[in-house]
C-alpha cells in the first residue's frame, strides 16, 4: 500500500499539471466556453485521483498499516478507530495530503455550478486554484511525502500526544483547514478580474458567499483550539500569544476586513482596491501562518521542526504570489477606481474604513511578533505586550461596529443618529453605576483570593470596555427591531412570522447582527478572563480534612486516589467545594494527574466548577515532601467568550445559509 500511495501521489501531480496546461491552453485567443469543456470535466477526475490518495493514507489508519512511517508516527494499536482517523490530519505530511484534498473538491464544486456557463472569469479562477494545487502536490512528492515506508516496522505505532486525544482537537485542526482551503477562492476570483480587467461586482458575487464559508470556519477551528487550550493544557487561559496560535487569527483578520469590504464593493460600487488587496491578503496570510508553524524557523512548543526545504519551496511560492499579484494591481489601478468617494468623515463608509485599518493594524503587530525574534536576536514580545496593545484595539474596532449600523452612508443626519443612538446610550448609562461596582467587585477579588496580587494598572479600560460591550449589544437588538418593525408596519402581517421573515429574507443582514452580538458579548468575556483574573498556588499535607480558602470559595481535601487501566495511571486529588454563601451546597471536583505509558508522558487534567458568571478552575500539580499542590484560579465571564463564539458562529451560519433563490446560479 506505501508504494500504491506514492504511485498515485505522482498519478495526481501529474493530472494536475495536465488539467492546468488544458487551462491555460483554451483560455488563449478567442474566449469560447465550449472549449473548456474538457477541463472543467477534468477537474472532476483530479478530485477523484485526490480522494483516491487520500484514501490511501486513511486505510492505513484504519488498518494500523504500520509500514507507513507516519501512520506508525501518528497512531497506536491502542488507539480507538475515532482517534485513528483523525491522526490522519495530526502531522505534517497527512495534514497538507487533507488540505489538497480539500482545495480539489472546492474547485470541483465550482466547476459543477458553472460547468454550463464556464464563464471566463470562473475559468481563470479555476486555473489559479489549480496551480495552487500544484504546489501542494510537489510539496508532499518532495518534502512532505505521507507515503514514506518506515525503516522498522514496530507492532503498536507511537501514537500521538495525549494532549491531543480530547474531541476538541479533533475537529481542531480540520476547521482550520476548511477555512484555509475556502480562502483560495477569493484569491483566485480577485487574480481572474485582474487577469480579464472585469471591475464588475461579478467576481465579488461569485466568491462572497465562499468567504463567509472560510471565515465561518477559521471562526470555529480558533473556538475549538481555544476551548481546547482551556480544558485541556492545565494552565488556566485559552489564548497564550504563542506565534503559531497568532497565525490562525492572520487570514481570521484578513477574511473579516474583507467580508465588510465586499458588502461595500456590491452596495456601492467602492472599495474596489480593499477586496482585491485583501483577497489577495487574506490568501497569504493563510501560507504566511503555515509557513510559520511548518517551517520550524519561529520557536513555538506547536511549531514543527525547522526544515530548510520547506523554508525555500514556501518562500519561492509566497515571492510569485506577492510579486504576480502586486503586478496585477499596479497595472490595473484605475480600472477599479470606486465609483463612490467619502463625502463626510461622519458615515457607514468611514467606519468600514476604519475597520479595515484596525484589522489590518492587528496582523501586522501579530506578524512583527512572529518574525521579530528572527531580526532581534531572539528577542520577542511577551503575553503583556501583546494584550496591553490589543485591549484598546479590542474596544475600539467594538465601537466601530456598534455604531456603524447607526450611521449613514455618504452623509450622515445628525437628528436621525442622535435618535438612534438613544436607546443604546441610555441603557449605557443605567447600566454604569451597577458596572462600576461590579468592575470594583472584580479588583477587590484578585486580592481576596491572593493578598500579594495585585489588580491590573489598566483595569480602568476593562470598565469602559464593559460600558462599550452593553452599548454594543443594546445597539444589535435596537437595529434588529427597528427593522422588524419598519417590516411589521409595511405589510401589516403578524408579529412573529415578520420576526422570521426578516432573517429568511435578509439573512445576510440578520446574520451579521447576530454576529456583531456575538463579538460585544466575546469582549466581555475577554475583558473579565484576561484582565480579572484571581491566581493561587498552595501546598497541603497529605491528610483529610486539610482546606484551602480562595475568596468565597473553600476547598477540602478528601482522598489522593491511585487508578491503573488502558495504559495509563491515574492520581485523582478528590476535593469537596462550598461557598460562603451557600454552604449547604456542597460539590465535588477531582483533578488528576495521568501518566501515559506508551509515550512515557504525563499531563494534568484540570476539573472546573461552571458558574453563570464564572468558573473555579483547579489543577493538581503533584506531591513531594512537603505534600500537594494546588493551583486554583477564577476566571470572571469566561463563559461569555464560549457564548459570544457561538453566537458569532450562528451569526456566521444564518449569513452564509442558502437563499431561496441563488444569485446568478452562485
Amino acid at each position: 500500500m506505501v508504494y500504491f500511495g506514492n504511485v498515485m501521489l505522482f498519478i495526481t501531480t501529474v493530472a494536475s499539471v495536465v488539467v492546468v496546461s488544458l487551462f491555460v491552453t483554451r483560455l488563449q485567443g478567442v474566449y469560447k466556453p465550449e472549449r473548456l469543456k474538457i477541463p472543467y470535466r477534468s477537474i472532476y477526475v483530479l478530485f477523484g485521483l485526490a480522494t483516491l490518495t487520500s484514501m490511501i493514507l486513511l486505510y492505513g489508519f484504519i488498518a494500523m498499516d504500520f509500514a507507513f512511517e507516519y501512520v506508525a508516527n501518528n497512531s497506536s494499536s491502542n488507539m480507538g478507530l475515532f482517534y485513528r482517523i483523525s491522526a490522519f490530519w495530526a502531522g505534517h505530511e497527512g495534514s497538507f495530503l487533507f488540505w489538497l484534498w480539500l482545495i480539489s473538491g472546492i474547485s470541483a464544486l465550482i466547476a459543477f455550478f458553472r460547468d454550463r456557463i464556464r464563464d471566463k472569469l470562473t475559468s481563470i479562477a479555476l486555473l489559479v486554484m489549480g496551480s495552487v494545487q500544484i504546489f501542494f502536490l510537489i510539496f508532499l512528492l518532495f518534502v512532505a511525502n505521507p507515503f514514506k515506508a518506515a525503516y522498522i516496522v514496530i507492532d503498536t505505532g507511537l501514537g500521538i500526544n495525549p494532549l491531543l486525544m480530547h474531541w476538541a482537537m479533533i475537529f481542531h485542526p480540520p476547521t482550520l483547514f476548511v477555512g484555509y482551503a475556502a480562502m483560495v477562492v477569493p484569491f483566485a476570483y480577485a487574480i481572474a478580474a485582474l487577469v480579464d480587467k472585469d471591475a464588475s461586482s461579478e467576481w465579488v458575487e461569485r466568491s462572497q458567499r465562499w468567504t463567509i464559508f472560510a471565515w465561518l470556519f477559521l471562526s470555529i477551528g480558533i473556538f475549538l483550539g481555544a476551548l481546547w487550550a482551556y480544558v485541556v493544557l492545565g494552565w488556566g487561559g485559552y489564548w497564550g500569544w504563542d506565534p503559531v496560535e497568532n497565525a490562525s487569527l492572520l487570514p481570521w483578520f484578513g477574511g473579516l476586513a474583507l467580508l465588510h469590504s465586499f458588502h461595500i464593493y456590491k452596495q456601492r460600487k467602492s472599495f474596489k482596491h480593499w477586496a482585491l488587496g485583501l483577497s489577495v491578503f487574506s490568501f497569504v496570510m493563510v501560507m504566511v501562518g503555515t509557513f510559520i508553524t511548518r517551517s520550524g524557523i519561529i520557536q513555538s512548543v506547536h511549531a514543527f521542526e525547522q526544515n530548510s526545504a520547506v523554508v525555500a519551496l514556501f518562500g519561492i511560492f509566497l515571492l510569485t504570489i506577492i510579486a504576480g499579484s502586486v503586478y496585477l494591481m499596479a497595472t490595473r489601478w484605475q480600472l477599479f477606481e470606486s465609483e463612490h468617494v467619502f463625502s463626510s468623515l461622519f458615515s457607514r463608509d468611514i467606519m468600514y474604513h476604519l475597520n479595515n485599518i484596525i484589522m489590518l493594524f492587528a496582523s501586522t503587530v501579530l506578524l512583527f511578533g512572529a518574525f521579530l525574534p528572527l531580526f532581534a536576536g531572539g528577542a520577542s514580545i511577551g503575553t503583556d505586550a501583546y494584550e496591553q496593545i490589543a485591549r484598546p484595539i479590542g474596544i475600539v474596532f467594538l465601537a466601530i461596529i456598534s455604531i456603524c449600523p447607526l450611521v449613514s452612508f455618504g452623509q450622515t443626519d445628525l437628528n436621525r443618529f442622535l435618535k438612534r443612538i438613544a436607546i443604546p446610550t441610555g441603557v449605557t448609562v443605567v447600566s454604569a453605576v451597577p458596572l462600576f461596582y461590579y468592575w470594583q467587585s472584580l479588583n477587590d477579588m484578585i486580592t481576596a483570593v491572593n493578598p500579594k496580587a495585585l489588580p491590573p494598572p489598566d483595569g480602568w479600560m476593562g470598565y469602559v470596555g464593559l460600558l462599550v460591550a452593553v452599548f454594543a449589544a443594546t445597539a444589535v437588538f435596537v437595529a434588529i427591531g427597528t427593522r422588524i418593525k419598519t417590516r411589521y408596519k409595511a405589510t401589516g402581517g403578524k408579529l412573529l412570522p415578520t420576526i422570521a421573515g426578516y432573517f429568511v429574507k435578509t439573512p445576510g443582514a440578520a446574520g451579521g447582527f447576530i454576529a456583531h452580538l456575538g463579538m460585544a458579548i466575546i469582549v466581555a468575556g475577554l475583558i473579565g478572563s484576561s484582565m480579572f483574573t484571581a491566581s493561587l498556588i498552595k501546598t497541603i499535607p497529605n491528610k483529610a480534612g486539610e482546606t484551602i480558602k480562595a475568596a468565597d470559595v473553600e476547598f477540602k481535601f478528601k482522598e489522593l486516589k491511585t487508578t491503573q487501566g488502558e495504559g495509563k495511571e491515574i492520581y485523582a486529588a478528590n476535593l469537596e467545594v462550598t461557598r460562603k454563601d451557600d454552604s449547604k451546597n456542597t460539590k465535588q471536583i477531582s483533578p488528576r494527574i495521568v501518566f501515559y505509558q506508551l509515550q512515557e508522558s504525563t499531563t494534568r487534567e484540570v476539573d472546573i466548577l461552571y458558574e453563570p458568571f464564572r468558573d473555579i478552575f483547579v489543577v493538581f500539580q503533584g506531591e513531594d515532601e512537603k505534600g500537594l499542590t494546588f493551583e486554583i484560579k477564577i476566571n470572571p465571564l469566561i463563559s461569555f467568550v464560549w457564548i459570544g463564539s457561538i453566537l458569532l458562529v450562528i451569526g456566521t451560519v444564518v449569513a452564509v445559509w442558502p437563499r431561496r433563490k441563488s444569485s446568478k446560479g452562485q
